[in-house]
């Protein structure tokens, strides 16, 4: 009889605090800035506001030769400062109210204020715009620029009679591509308490034309007045806040890529969030304020929408306690790789135990495994997750390898585990 030999382990469990934390957040600061220039240092504004514009045309020669537009993009023809008034300062602030910068409470006034100005300064921080004064100049309008998300023109018509001795290439099929955009509901300044994790920075959506569309991961990066040091790693959390793929660490750019690659149905809205997994407790700088700016959607298709995104500025902490767990091997787990033959059923390929801290209990939401044997997903079947004898379904990843549950006991909240109390989670199936 054929023998069939296949290896478990467990890739990560996601908790949830049971108890949440409302505490009011931090806010950013706008740095100082000296009044005075000199004639060295207009000239160096002046070159850098070329070199600017000169990426910008670059990004458009890229883009398919239009000019940098996006679903509200901004044309200015004048600097912006305190007092200015009109159209395009409407268009600026509601740019920046997508960046997460311009958060007055009743919106676009179409009126430069020190509101604007404040919001100016922390997006020209924010992207390495220098001064940062929150005066919205030559440079700034060029980087700007050089940021809206390109939407290429269509292929020249074929000439007159069909003939010309070479091939067109076809339009793009009316209602395709990508959207992405921030949600109305965007996240909240608040605390990213050390040890914490799937602490919420910054949500977006997507939505997919005519057809599905397929990503192949989103890049985001740290800004703010703070270090990546911060951060064990970065995740993207689906619209179950469940993780999808891996958490990534931010490297020397600041920037990292998560999310793995996932697909957007056509015709359909997904949210997603952005979160931080906080370091330990010697390790993050208490007090320091930190955001993740959503800044490109990797994809084939034509991504329309404003970039980046950037939702909460939150204070690290470092003396708030929440709750914890641990994590062991199950009672129920086979112990080692094991040779089966083909046609077992009810086989416990792994087992974990989650034990609560003494802090507070929580909530287990999800369990995502890993299956790291040569087996395919159609060599497995009846896959299903078990807590106190109830079976949960789970959901397979394309390329067969992860096997993710989601237990929504407690209105979605996942399954309680008391302070102190354990659960036994094991995964079953059939060869």
């Amino acid at each position: 009889m054929s023998k069939y030999k296949t290896r478990k382990t467990i890739a990560s469990v996601l908790v949830s605090v049971a108890t949440a934390v409302t505490l009011s957040g931090g806010s950013l600061l706008v740095p100082m800035v000296a009044s005075a220039q000199t004639d060295q240092a207009t000239l160096i504004a002046q070159l850098q506001a070329q070199i600017l514009a000169l990426q910008a045309q670059l990004n458009a020669l890229v883009g398919g030769g239009s000019a940098p537009a996006s679903s509200a993009s901004c044309s200015f023809t004048r600097d912006l400062t305190l007092g200015s008034k009109g159209d395009d300062v409407t268009c600026l602030q509601n740019y920046l109210t997508g960046t997460g910068h311009f958060t007055f409470a009743g919106g676009a006034t179409g009126y430069f204020g020190s509101v604007t100005k404040a919001a100016v300064a922390a997006w020209q921080a924010a992207n390495s715009v220098s001064p940062a004064a929150g005066y919205f100049g030559k440079i700034s309008q060029a980087k700007y620029n050089s940021m809206a998300v390109v939407t290429p023109l269509p292929p020249p018509p074929p000439p007159p009679g069909g003939t010309g001795g070479g091939t067109t290439t076809p339009p793009p099929a009316s209602g395709g591509g990508l959207t992405v955009a921030a949600p109305a509901a965007q996240v909240t300044n608040s605390l990213a308490p050390f040890n914490s994790v799937h602490v919420p920075f910054t949500k977006f959506t997507l939505t997919a034309g005519a057809s599905d569309v397929t990503v192949s991961g989103v890049t985001v990066e740290r800004v703010g007045y703070g270090v990546d040091a911060n951060f064990a790693g970065i995740v993207l959390l689906d619209d179950n806040s469940v993780q999808m793929d891996i958490e990534k660490t931010l490297g020397s750019d600041h920037r990292a890529t998560i999310g793995g690659t996932f697909k957007v149905p056509a015709g359909m809205t997904k949210t997603y969030t952005v979160a931080g997994n906080m370091e330990a407790q010697a390790t993050v700088k208490a007090g320091q304020v930190v955001a993740i700016s959503v800044v490109a959607i990797n994809t084939t298709e034509t991504v329309s929408g404003t970039l980046p995104i950037t939702g909460a500025a939150h204070t690290i902490n470092a003396t708030l306690t929440i709750g914890s767990v641990t994590m062991q091997r199950g009672a129920l787990d086979p112990g080692s790789s094991a040779t089966k033959e083909v046609g077992t059923t009810g086989y416990t390929f792994s087992s974990v135990r989650v034990t609560a801290g003494s802090a507070e209990k929580v909530y287990l939401k999800s369990i995502r495994w890993n299956q790291t044997g040569s087996a395919g997903s159609g060599d497995l079947t009846n896959i299903k997750t078990y807590v106190d004898g109830t079976a949960y379904d789970n959901t397979v990843s394309s390329d067969g390898k992860y096997y993710t549950a989601v237990f929504p006991e407690n209105s979605g909240k996942g399954l309680l585990i008391d302070k102190g109390f354990s659960k036994e989670i094991s995964i079953k199936g059939d060869i």
